[in-house]
């Protein structure tokens, strides 16, 4: 068969899944070229915010904290609820250090552990109050040179008051030399024999036959924004508008891969990288709440006036609430955050600054879509007021508000634990006591919003053996077919551990698949 090109390893994706795959196969002597579907590359991980989460990491030994494989795999079968097997988590601490330490030892990438983000069970056996998460050092855009200019933009929720959370994502700095085409959709998988040998890809306004005489990677992330595939698999209700992963997520890789006799890990496949988001009019994106839900003086309830969650908890754990509890009320999706004066100074609401730099009258002025009255930030001097311009029973919402109220006044969370843990106090406030996540709601006037379940990225995808080829018929290996991040399935089941277990966990996969892709090949002989 003839054509266009012919290289060892074909990627298809250029997040870091992708990239890691193309780095190490690269360095194990295989030719590589990755397509990137859409205008920028970069994907997920280049909007992210760019941390890992790996215990037991060596950048954790050099600060002199403490932690060992035993105890991260103790953890993660807490978290996980006991429904992942034991070998999987411990093949994922092993392997993503393995990972980690051979990225930043040939690439551009330097690490240095987050010593006091804390593990998002930190209460669980095994968890730690700090160390796991890993954060890319800078980087200057400049040494990447045009390559720089088509990258992914950060995604803008990852700014507060105009500044990064954290440092720049490390999907920033692993591309090698050599451009990656963009806008090179792939529109098919080429088989001979049974074994996937190249790809029909879109490029330019031609279709070009790039061959893969190793194999192809499937590391074009999940079908977040695929609404046909997320009404088919997940649960209701659900817009693949409320996602916050990349436009070009929409299941392409998972529809090539079932089209050459792929199949699917369907157990996940109701999952998701959840988080609450807001959805502010005219911004054309949804706005993620990592911190926001975390601060004191608000709390989330249903359309029964009800609270039903520790507002702090993980973005996940808060997202299967809202969702739990839809199923029992048909009440939470969406449900409503109410915040009182206190936070409205002192915080943000979404896109809107705190009101000690833009008071509600400024805000009216310069945005007035996200204005009081305007239909979507909602507010009255009175709680009964506030619940009946948005719907809700007054009486219900009064009784909700006081119990929370002398709740935070004694500083414990009688209903949910809500700043319990190390992880729950991290986005809180000092100034608060005796627990600084909560905060009495009593001062006037009251606010409320709308909260939607948005996503970072589907959860499930290609089923894979343990070196991310993926299964077909029997459950044996697709030969010259392999899976990374997102087009596969987290072996974090329905639980997110940690900041940035879904990048390390996708360039953990993008590593494995390089070795197997190297070994399978070498095994050919060819």
């Amino acid at each position: 068969m003839s054509y266009d090109q012919s290289v060892d390893v074909l990627v298809m994706g250029s997040g870091c899944a992708g990239q890691v795959a193309a780095l190490h196969a690269h360095d194990l002597g295989l030719e590589v070229l990755v397509v990137e579907k859409q205008g920028r590359w970069g994907g997920n991980s280049a909007m992210s915010a760019g941390a890992m989460w790996i215990p037991a990491n060596k950048w954790m030994r050099q600060a002199g904290l403490v932690d060992c494989e035993d105890d991260g795999v103790r953890y993660l079968l807490a978290a996980t609820d006991g429904q992942v097997p034991e070998q999987l988590l411990r093949r994922f601490v092993r392997e993503a250090n393995r990972m980690a330490q051979y990225v930043s030892a040939h690439s551009r990438l330097e690490l240095t552990c987050m010593e006091r983000y804390p593990d998002y069970r930190d209460d669980l056996p095994g968890g730690r109050p700090g160390g796991r998460g890993l954060e890319a050092g800078p980087i200057d855009g400049a040494a990447l040179g045009a390559e720089f200019l088509t990258l992914e933009d950060a995604y803008p929720g990852e700014l507060m008051l105009r500044r990064f959370m954290m440092a720049v994502p490390e999907a920033r700095k692993l591309l090698e030399p050599g451009l990656t085409p963009i806008e090179a959709p792939v529109r098919n998988l080429v088989t001979e024999g049974g074994r996937v040998v190249g790809a029909l890809v879109e490029h330019q306004g031609r279709e070009l036959r790039i061959g893969a005489r190793a194999g192809v990677v499937v590391a074009a992330g999940g079908f977040e924004r695929d609404n046909e595939m997320r009404l088919k698999y997940q649960r209701r209700p659900i817009d693949a508008a409320w996602s916050v992963g990349s436009a070009g997520n929409t299941g392409d890789g998972l529809r090539l891969g079932q089209d050459v006799g792929a199949h699917l890990d369907k157990e996940l496949l109701g999952e998701a990288w959840w988080t609450p988001a807001l959805q502010p009019p005219g911004l054309g994106y949804s706005r993620v709440m990592v911190i926001e839900k975390s601060l004191p003086h608000g709390i989330f309830v249903n359309r029964l006036g009800k609270r039903f969650t520790n507002e702090a908890a993980s973005y996940t754990t808060v997202v299967q609430a809202m969702y739990a509890d839809d199923a029992v009320t048909g009440a939470a999706i969406p449900c409503w955050w109410v915040l009182d004066a206190s936070y409205r100074r002192r915080f943000p609401i979404g896109p809107v600054d705190p009101g000690k730099f833009m008071n509600d009258a400024k805000l009216a002025r310069r945005f007035p879509q996200w204005a009081p009255g305007a239909g979507w930030l909602h507010r009255a001097e009175t709680l009964e007021e506030l619940a009946r311009e948005i719907g809700l029973p007054p009486e219900a919402l009064r009784e909700t508000v006081e119990r929370f109220n002398a709740d935070a006044r004694l500083g414990v969370d009688s209903a949910f634990g809500r700043g319990a843990n190390a992880h729950d106090r991290y986005y809180s406030d000092a100034r608060v006591r005796p627990n600084p996540s909560l905060g009495a709601i009593e001062t006037p006037p009251f606010y409320a919003v709308e909260v939607y379940p948005s996503d970072l990225g589907t959860k499930s995808g290609l089923a894979t053996d343990d070196g991310c080829r993926v299964l077909g018929q029997g459950n044996a290996p697709i030969p010259g077919l392999y899976a990374a991040g997102n087009s596969t399935t987290s072996a974090m089941g329905r639980a997110y551990p940690g900041p940035g277990v879904t990048i390390a966990e996708a360039m953990m996969t993008g590593f494995l698949a390089a070795e197997s892709l190297a070994a399978d090949q070498e095994q050919l002989g060819t």
